[in-house]
């Protein structure tokens, strides 16, 4: 069973309340001495007021209109009652021949029951046999499509998907029913981060240090760059009025600063005042006092923060299943009128309950009074 409103069950710790009353209002009076009066009797008397619980199935009923109210609030859906034979199983598999091959015996078992199979692509195509399979690139932008196209309300969507990357990309996946995920992870891409940029791109550089070994340095650094990662720089030594640069490595910085550009300046502690598009560096770009120049990782570090900055890293690391999890919702719509179903049932009972209550305690009130 699902709640949409779970914390509406704390409501049901009310239920002490009548049992409260209960105990309270059984505790024994005293028996009174009175005059030899004719009209006055011996009797016991309780010298409370409020509701009066004389009988344990009369606290029960109370108990049990206090639990229902706080489960038509919390708006339960009972799953299992989809569960029946009217529901039926869609496999949606990607299609993809080491997935195939991965889970090809729950596929089998699935085609031998008869269950719908569909390969995800922009036509949605049955399943025959799991050997005519063409390769899917983009799978993950035709599967809203074709979860709308072949379930319903009542289907059970088991989901067959490769742990790509790109599917984080997706926005929201809306399922109306209940859903099972089967991933596997794609081996066939290398797990790094790789650079993603047009090769023909050439990018304006600003290399402006005071100190000539300075420069000959930075210049070594984004000629190693253009070596392992193929960028094309071209480099200014001087500030060029009215150019728009891409990286500016600099020992200060050159005002107006850009937004769109990276600056890396050399020689000055990080201060806190800076935005975020430079990055000091407290140490000079000599090879005596650079830890960067001396060890040799300043090409690294100088590219690392540059695909950073212009949002050229593209990472192919697979997701987590609970990564793909989270892109899949199951309609709130669908949850609602399930909902709605549970509760006209649980309004009947509450009524019943209750107007059994009150006979009971009505009748019980009009003994008293004749006693």
């Amino acid at each position: 069973m699902e709640l949409l409103q779970p914390y509406w069950l704390w409501g049901m710790l009310a239920v002490a309340i009548p049992v409260a009353i209960h105990f309270w209002n059984q505790k024994k009076g005293q028996t009174i001495e009175w005059a030899a009066t004719r009209w006055l009797v011996d009797k016991t008397s309780l010298n409370h007021r409020g509701i009066r619980l004389h009988e344990i199935p009369l606290m029960l009923l109370r108990c049990l209109l206090v639990a229902l109210l706080a489960l038509i609030l919390g708006q339960p859906v009972i799953n299992w009652l989809n569960e029946t034979a009217d529901s039926q199983t869609v496999h949606l598999v990607q299609p993809d021949r080491r997935l195939v091959e991965n889970f090809r015996f729950e596929l089998e078992a699935a085609l031998k029951k008869g269950e719908k199979l569909f390969w995800i692509g922009e036509n949605v195509t049955p399943v025959s046999n799991l050997t005519d399979i063409s390769n899917s690139q983009n799978a993950g932008e035709n599967l809203q499509q074709n979860i709308n196209k072949t379930a319903s309300a009542h289907s059970i969507l088991r989901f067959y998907l490769l742990a790509e990357q790109k599917l984080a990309e997706l926005s929201k996946i809306y399922v109306p029913g209940s859903f099972q995920l089967f991933t596997l992870p794609d081996s066939s891409k290398n797990s790094k981060d790789q650079l993603l940029f047009d090769q023909n791109k050439k990018w304006n550089v600003l290399v402006a240090y005071q100190n000539p070994d300075e420069q000959t340095t930075a210049s070594a650094a984004l000629n190693a760059l253009k070596d392992v990662y193929g960028f094309t720089f071209n480099m200014d030594l001087k500030l060029e009025a009215g150019k728009n640069y891409d990286l500016v490595l600099a020992d200060h910085v050159t005002k107006p600063i850009d937004p769109k550009a990276l600056y890396v300046i050399s020689g000055k502690p990080a201060g806190v005042d800076m935005p975020v598009n430079v990055k000091q560096v407290p140490d000079s770009l000599l090879l005596a006092s650079s830890e960067f120049v001396e060890s040799g990782r300043l090409p690294e570090w100088l590219g690392e923060v540059f695909a950073k900055h212009h949002c050229l890293v593209k990472s192919n690391v697979p997701l987590s299943n609970q990564q793909l999890g989270a892109l899949f919702v199951r309609t709130k719509p669908a949850l609602e009128t399930e909902a709605r179903e549970m509760r006209k049932w649980l309004l009947l009972f509450f009524v019943l309950t209750a107007f059994l209550e009150r006979v009971i305690s009505l009748r019980k009130n009009r003994v008293n009074s004749y006693a």
